[in-house]
């Protein structure tokens, strides 16, 4: 992505409601596993402008990496000092370091040519019976100016992050669709926008939003999260798998 994109997160990953939802969504998840829990060691991929490394730090010790110097400057701009310029592809650590490892929105980048390679090097650095955390966006034929502009290389289904998270030798606990309810208004939406300005420049999704549009959209992912403590969802426009080594 490019800096006004990261400033952009920067100034909304406390209050947007997709960070917001999103984060009681993993909140409701890893809690089940991790409640009463302070001690792991936790590695974030691709931390970003680190909002998701404050939140770690409840339940142990996080590292961020990054393959982004824009990204890791806001990072340090929160206050974070366990954070690294390193790719998820290569990893900077030994064999079995991490209790968890969190790959939000990462193997389908760009910048990640094989996200095969990507996941067995993640299932290296993880301890026994340590868990992998990893979100992907979801259906290919929703690909939209947003993932132009965020670098999204491409959009998976359930069963292909299946059949890869298999591959690459992790047990799979949980996976799912996400962001189920709100699903059929963004797919119309992006479907339409897509038949209408095909050629529209790529631009992002992520924008301030009316107060109380955003109360709203948070008060529909925290009912995801509570409905995610006992079922999967069919469809979504994002998937998340919960894996063990």
């Amino acid at each position: 992505m490019n800096t006004e994109e990261y400033r952009i997160m920067y100034s909304l990953e406390s209050t947007h409601w997709w960070y917001v939802g999103m984060r009681k969504i993993y909140a409701s998840l890893l809690n089940k596993f991790y409640k009463n829990l302070t001690e792991l060691m936790i590695l974030d991929v691709d931390c970003g402008t680190g909002g998701m490394l404050k939140y770690f730090k409840k339940y142990g010790s996080p590292i961020g990496i990054d393959v982004s110097g824009d990204a890791l400057y806001f990072s340090l701009l929160r206050g974070h000092r366990r954070i690294f310029h390193a790719s998820i592809t290569h990893l900077p650590f030994g064999d079995k370091s991490f209790n968890l490892i969190t790959v939000l929105d990462v193997i389908c980048h760009l910048q990640v040519k094989d996200d095969l390679q990507a996941l067995k090097e993640c299932y290296r650095v993880l301890k026994k019976e340590g868990r992998i955390i990893i979100q992907v966006p979801a259906y290919q034929v929703l690909r939209s100016q947003h993932d132009k502009a965020v670098h999204t290389r491409h959009r998976y289904t359930k069963s292909e992050l299946k059949i890869k998270m298999t591959h690459a030798g992790f047990r799979i606990e949980k996976i799912t669709y996400l962001n189920t309810i709100l699903f059929p208004l963004i797919a119309i939406l992006r479907l339409i926008g897509r038949m209408i300005n095909p050629k529209n420049p790529s631009r992002s999704d992520l924008k301030p939003t009316l107060t109380p549009v955003n109360k709203a959209l948070i008060s529909v992912l925290t009912m995801e999260a509570k409905l995610l403590k006992i079922i999967n969802f069919p469809f979504g426009l994002s998937i998340l798998c919960i894996a063990r080594k």
